[in-house]
C-alpha cells in the first residue's frame, strides 16, 4: 500500500541578505533562564553587521514528491524548507 515517492536535485537561487563574518568576541552573558544554565558564563560568536542588499546564491535544492505534497529542500542552509505545496486541492495549496 506504498505510494511511490520521487526525489531530484536540481539548481536553484534564492535572494537572501548577506551576514559580514562572525567574529569571536570576548562578550559574555550569564544566563538565569533555566536553573541548569543558572551562573554560567557563555561566550557567543556575534555578527559584526547586516549588508542591506540581497544577494542571489545559487543553491542545490533537493524536491521530494508523492501524491499530496511536494516539499523544497536547502541542504546548504541547515535544511530550510523555503517552498511546500499541497497537491491535492485544486488549486495547489502553498504551505510554507
Amino acid at each position: 500500500m506504498s505510494e511511490p515517492v520521487a526525489a531530484w536535485a536540481e539548481p536553484s537561487s534564492s535572494p537572501l541578505i548577506r551576514l559580514a563574518h562572525l567574529i569571536k568576541t570576548h562578550f559574555s552573558w550569564k544566563s538565569e533562564s533555566t536553573r541548569a544554565a543558572a551562573g554560567r558564563y557563555i561566550r557567543t560568536p556575534v555578527i559584526e553587521r547586516v549588508f542591506d542588499e540581497k544577494e542571489n546564491k545559487p543553491y542545490i535544492a533537493l524536491f521530494l514528491e508523492n501524491r499530496y505534497l511536494k516539499i523544497m529542500v536547502l541542504p546548504e542552509l541547515g535544511g530550510r524548507l523555503p517552498n511546500g505545496t499541497r497537491q491535492d486541492q485544486q488549486p495547489p495549496f502553498r504551505l510554507l
